[in-house]
C-alpha cells in the first residue's frame, strides 16, 4: 500500500496539484486514493461491511491498530476511534455474542 501511495504522491507532485495545500493533505490523500485502487475499506460503513464479512467465516474480534510508529498525529488517531466508535461499533449492536472455542470445556 505505501508503494502505491508514493507513487500516486509523486504523480502529484509532478503534475502541479500540490501547490497550496499541505503535505499531509497531499500524503492523506494519496494514501486514500491508494486505498480505494486496492479495494481497502475506508469508510465507516467499508469498515463495517468487512467486518461482517470476518464475522461471517467465525471471526468475533477484531484489533484496531492506529498509531504504528507514532506517523499520524496524535488527533487524527483520536478522531479515527471516534468515528469507528460513533459509526461502526452501533451497526454490532445486535450481533450475538459468541463463546471462545474451547472456554468452559471440560
Amino acid at each position: 500500500m505505501t508503494h502505491e501511495a508514493a507513487r500516486i504522491y509523486t504523480r502529484s507532485l509532478e503534475r502541479g496539484l500540490s501547490k497550496g495545500r499541505l503535505i499531509q493533505e497531499i500524503t492523506a490523500s494519496s494514501l486514500y486514493a491508494a486505498c480505494r485502487e486496492k479495494e481497502v475499506p475506508v469508510t465507516p460503513d467499508d469498515v463495517a461491511a468487512a467486518i461482517r464479512q470476518w464475522e461471517n467465516v467465525g471471526f468475533d474480534g477484531i484489533n484496531f491498530i492506529a498509531q504504528f510508529m507514532e506517523i499520524v498525529p496524535q488527533q487524527y488517531v483520536l478522531d479515527s476511534m471516534r468515528l469507528f466508535a460513533q459509526e461502526v461499533m452501533p451497526q454490532f449492536k445486535s450481533s450475538p455474542v459468541r463463546q471462545p472455542v474451547g472456554v468452559g470445556a471440560d
